[in-house]
């Protein structure tokens, strides 16, 4: 809002203009809402991309659907899985609160770390939802971690907490590969294009399972990855509410994580 109150300024001041209603010639806030309103202007938060994100442009996203299109003629919705990780932190974020006018620091005491946790999430076009593939960061893995999760979900452990080549080999052949074998004829598998997603030994099941790899434009996940744009959105608000009421009653840790992330899932499954 202050760009454009500048801008206004600039141009008064490039007609040599001096409005008495504005200070300065910089109109107040109260002018910029109600110019907005009259003129179908809204304010809006900008997300940050980086610039090779922003070079993506239509003939890139149209390319990759006109290919999609040809790999996915004929195929049934029960056939056409997409995959993405993503990851969940305990930071609950900010929440909406009730202050007196002209407070200028509004915080909450509320605990939390760095500590974010990956998850592998899988559905088809059909609304199936496959169990999560859940990795921490951490060199073992604890029995305590593993209970009181999502039904069917695998767990595993890296030491950067991301997934690698190996964990997402076991994730295609524990989780992908036992649910795709109910399906009849060519499953399609969309997802990024990762280069340790596609180690030798999968590419080999995958051609074996009659099971088609369709990966999107590179930097495009923001535009083009169905999970990103239609899922994880909702499920990370779920998150945050249920982080929120569970640190009433108790301190999270990765134990805590499957307790947070089956409700999570059956609230947004649907």
């Amino acid at each position: 809002m202050m760009d454009f109150r500048l801008i206004i300024k600039g141009y008064l001041e490039k007609k040599e203009r001096n409005e008495k209603r504005f200070k300065n010639n910089v109109p107040g806030v109260d002018f910029i809402r109600s110019f907005a309103a009259r003129n179908g202007i809204s304010f809006r938060r900008a997300g940050n991309i980086r610039r090779a994100r922003s070079a993506v442009d239509h003939g890139d996203i149209q390319d990759y659907f006109d290919r999609l299109r040809a790999v996915l003629e004929n195929a049934p919705p029960d056939c056409i899985f997409n995959y993405d990780e993503t990851n969940l932190t305990d930071h609950p974020g900010e929440k909406l609160v009730m202050v007196q006018r002209g407070t200028k620091r509004v915080e909450r005491v509320q605990e939390h770390s760095k500590m974010t946790t990956s998850m592998m999430v899988c559905g088809n076009a059909a609304g199936e939802l496959l169990p999560p593939m859940i990795v921490y960061k951490a060199i073992n893995l604890y029995e305590n971690w593993t209970s009181g999760g999502p039904r069917g979900a695998v767990y595993d452990v890296t030491q950067k907490g991301w997934f690698d080549a190996r964990t997402f080999r076991r994730w295609f052949k524990t989780v992908f590969l036992p649910f795709a074998e109910s399906k009849d004829g060519v499953k399609i598998l969309i997802g990024d294009n990762l280069s340790s997603h596609f180690d030798p030994e999968t590419v080999a099941l995958a051609r074996e399972n009659n099971i088609y790899f369709s990966s999107l434009p590179p930097n495009s996940t923001h535009l083009t990855q169905p999970l990103d744009v239609a899922f994880f959105r909702s499920m990370k608000t779920t998150w945050r509410q249920i982080l929120d009421t569970w640190r009433i009653e108790g301190f999270y840790s990765k134990r805590a994580f499957s307790d947070i992330t089956k409700p999570t899932l059956e609230r947004n499954a649907n």
